[in-house]
């Protein structure tokens, strides 16, 4: 008889003490026979999110990890490279339980083995039912294939829902919730980012209107879905774009404000540091628990020397002729920074807009529009053969790659617009594009100053 090594892994979550009737570990063990996956990964929901919180090396597919969960808790086992909503193999337990899973060919594929509880049968139906409906990596599968089983999915979501019962009230309340508010999480997903085919405005607002009529987001459990972030932030997007107002939260219990600020602060979604503090102003009194409130610390010492007003990092680079030039050079004028490249199609596209912008601003002496391009040094001349070839205005620099500009403003994606005030002080790190009329507005008012 082949005996297999399980790789262990005890963890505490400290959610409290550990009642002397129930210190016996939750144990979670399986099989994941998932071609090229040499790693298994533990999660929970932490702050709208799912987050890793343990790994564990596959030992011929087998793994094994020790939980100290007093209370009823949500999981999920999957691939350590993918903290998303899906490809998870979810389930519920607690200490004093033993789950096992067998987990085939994908990670939202699995049965559980054993002694099952009457919850976790429910989940394990659940979420293959989920699967059917809304498969994950199929890219032939849209929301047009998807939009005439919305009805029947929803009803099944409820049925299921009414079927959660057990000792702990508590988590039957989560868990009937969790399973009809992920069958509309997943819908909005795949409605709103499909793969071949995009809905039109009038496509997503009959369920977005679905959706507003049955999530308020007024109950604390909704913060403890492990898909809430997200949800709020597709809600978000897409209530702005289609219906053309801002998203609103009043309503929402104060632990989902808490999640969806954590989230914005995550996802980097703030294009200013003042943003940033609007919505701390907003949301800011909804968080109490320490560990959220440290997070925002974090975010204020990391980002706080970038808020308006705060003095710029200066950068010295070379000119399209050698020459050095800084951005201090320029004190007394208002400074638009473009930190683009030639291999980037967005900055491309910024390009007739932004020579449009100059042309109209051509009168104002106080001006100054800067291009720094991060391309490496092999397309230095690609680099001068465009803004020949496009005739693009201005004075441009050449970086080098993503150099001291990138690291100082924490740049990770382009086009990046700044701009920079007449004492040579921040206006925004993260400016509208010229794309955007809003950027002349901002400049318009600067040169006034």
């Amino acid at each position: 008889m082949k005996t297999f090594i399980f790789a262990l892994t005890f963890l505490i979550f400290g959610l409290g003490a550990v009642h002397a009737k129930n210190d016996t570990p939750l144990l979670v063990e399986g099989k994941m026979e998932v071609k090229y996956v040499n790693e298994v990964g533990l999660y929970r929901s932490v702050d709208g999110f799912w987050e890793l919180v343990a790994t564990a090396k596959l030992n011929d597919g087998n793994f094994c990890f020790a939980v100290n969960l007093p209370q009823t808790e949500l999981l999920a086992i999957g691939v350590t490279q993918n903290t998303a909503t899906k490809d998870k193999a979810i389930f519920c337990g607690k200490n004093g339980e033993r789950i096992k899973l067998n987990i085939t060919k994908q990670v939202g594929n699995y049965t559980l083995e054993g002694n099952v509880s009457p919850n976790n049968r429910i989940l394990e139906a659940w979420e293959r039912e989920y699967q059917r409906v809304l498969p994950d990596n199929d890219v032939n599968y849209t929301f047009r294939e998807l939009y005439p089983q919305v009805d029947d999915f929803l009803k099944t979501s409820k049925e299921y829902a009414t079927k959660v019962k057990s000792k702990d009230t508590e988590f039957d309340a989560f868990l009937k919730l969790f399973i009809e508010t992920q069958a509309l999480y997943g819908i909005c997903y795949f409605h709103f980012l499909p793969s071949l085919a995009a809905p039109s405005k009038e496509e997503r607002l009959p369920l977005l209107n679905t959706i507003g009529e049955q999530v308020k987001f007024d109950s604390p459990l909704y913060a403890k879905m492990p898909f809430c972030s997200l949800f709020l932030t597709i809600l978000k997007v897409n209530q702005t774009v289609v219906k053309g107002k801002e998203f609103n939260l009043d309503q929402a219990a104060d632990a989902v404000k808490a999640n969806y600020f954590l989230s914005q602060m995550k996802m980097d979604a703030y294009r200013t540091y003042d943003d940033f503090l609007k919505d701390y102003e907003k949301y800011g009194k909804s968080i109490t628990e320490k560990s959220q409130l440290a997070k925002i610390d974090a975010y204020k010492e990391k980002n706080g020397y970038m808020g308006a007003g705060q003095p710029a990092i200066d950068f010295t680079y070379p000119d399209i002729d050698g020459k050095m030039v800084s951005l201090s050079d320029f004190k007394g004028k208002v400074v638009v920074v473009d930190v683009w490249a030639t291999w980037c199609g967005p900055c491309k596209g910024e390009i007739p807009h932004l020579k449009k912008l100059e042309k109209e601003l051509e009168g104002q002496q106080d001006i100054v529009f800067l291009a720094v391009s991060v391309d490496k040094a092999k397309d230095k001349n690609t680099w001068k053969e465009m803004i020949k070839s496009e005739q693009m205005g201005g004075i441009h620099l050449f970086a080098n790659g993503f150099s001291a500009i990138a690291e100082s403003y924490q740049i990770t994606a382009i086009p990046r617009f700044m701009v920079f005030d007449k004492r040579g002080n921040i206006v925004s790190t993260n400016a509208p594009r010229p794309s955007d009329p809003q950027l002349k507005k901002l400049l318009l008012n600067e040169l006034k100053k």
